[in-house]
């Protein structure tokens, strides 16, 4: 049964991150399927070994994940197929799967699986940037030309700074040599955040916000116009995305394009998450 959990779960993410690659869209069928078969099997297992283990495994790591779905959906951090593809998740390997020929992590699987997705998906989201930067690197030059930037004088003192910290810290006997990497790592990483958040800021402005027909929007999208027709509101940048009958709505009193925010394929990060928590069952970089 476990075998199976494995199949499906990996299968239905594979599939997804296909489907979100080349459409930038997952399919309900698939999440739904993975919440259907993960939460089914467990209630199979659950009735013939006489234990409501599995089955409630299942339903609180789902459960979980619902609420954490919808956070990030309505926070607008995530689309609604992101969300419900975690709460799939959730349902087929609930804490964690026992199969032999995984490894152990005294930590929860979920718990693992949300920290590597995290860092996979700020490398593969820098991924993203660099290579968006590069195709329309001439819009993002004279878009971040226009931005003011801190003082360089700034970034060339705390710099070597932190990285004679991070040197430093080598030497240093346990647990100080832990704390010391730990914190010159976190100053540094801070550094460079300040900029690629401008730079990814600058990437969202130039390439992800695009006017597009009405007629090729479809469900989901986010967008960021506020039309109205009198006093009547068809749609608003404060709507989480566009429904179907809002789309009726524009094409009805001949709206020609909106603007909207194109997010990137996201859920490959999923699968790349998946399999680093699958194969080292640990949480990547620190490996706890």
């Amino acid at each position: 049964m476990e075998l199976l959990l494995l199949s499906i779960g990996l299968a239905g993410v594979l599939f997804a991150s296909v489907t979100d690659w080349k459409t930038r869209e997952v399919p309900n069928w698939i999440s739904y399927s993975m919440m259907a078969g993960g939460l089914g099997i467990r209630a199979i297992v659950s009735l013939t070994q006489s234990t409501y283990l599995p089955f409630l495994e299942g339903l609180l790591m789902f459960g979980i994940c619902f609420l954490l779905g919808h956070l990030l959906y309505y926070s607008k951090q995530w689309g609604g197929g992101d969300s419900k593809l975690l709460m799939g998740i959730g349902a087929i390997f609930g804490n964690g799967l026992t199969l032999s020929f995984l490894p152990s992590n005294n930590l929860p699987f979920l718990a693992v699986f949300l920290a590597n997705l995290f860092i996979t998906g700020a490398f593969y989201g820098m991924i993203w940037a660099v290579v968006l930067g590069i195709i329309h690197r001439e819009e993002v030059r004279s878009k971040l030309k226009k931005q003011h930037f801190p003082k360089q004088k700034i970034i060339w003192i705390l710099l070597p700074l932190f990285i004679l910290l991070f040197i430093f810290s080598f030497f240093l006997e346990a647990p100080f040599k832990f704390f010391g990497t730990s914190i010159s790592i976190a100053l540094i990483s801070l550094l460079f955040t300040v900029y690629l958040l401008r730079y990814v800021k600058c990437i969202e402005d130039v390439v992800l916000k695009k006017l597009i027909s009405v007629d090729k929007l479809t469900e989901g999208e986010w967008v960021l116009s506020t039309i109205k027709i009198g006093t009547k509101t068809i749609c608003s940048k404060r709507d989480f995305c566009i429904k179907k009958n809002q789309i009726e709505e524009l094409k009805k009193y001949k709206i020609k394009q909106v603007l909207i925010k194109e997010g990137i394929p996201f859920v490959p990060a999923f699968l790349f998450a998946l399999l680093a928590t699958l194969l080292t069952g640990r949480i990547l970089i620190f490996f706890i």
